[in-house]
C-alpha cells in the first residue's frame, strides 16, 4: 500500500490572507505603500548588498 506523504504543505494564517485581500482591493496593486513596507522589512532580513539590483524592479512591476 502506498502511503500518502504530504509535500509542501503551506501554513497560511488568516492575517496573511487578510493582508493580501487588502492589497488586492486597494488602488495600488503594484506600486502602492505596501511595496515600500515590504522592501523595508525584507532589508531587515537580507543585507542590501546581497540583493540583486533588478530584484526590486520585478517587485514593483
Amino acid at each position: 500500500m502506498i502511503k500518502n506523504i504530504p509535500y509542501g504543505r503551506q501554513t497560511i494564517a488568516d492575517k496573511d490572507i487578510e493582508a493580501v485581500v487588502e492589497v488586492l482591493k486597494s488602488d495600488f496593486l503594484t506600486q502602492g505603500p505596501k511595496i515600500a513596507e515590504f522592501k523595508k522589512l525584507f532589508a531587515q532580513y537580507i543585507p542590501y548588498a546581497f540583493i540583486p539590483r533588478t530584484f526590486f524592479v520585478f517587485i514593483t512591476c
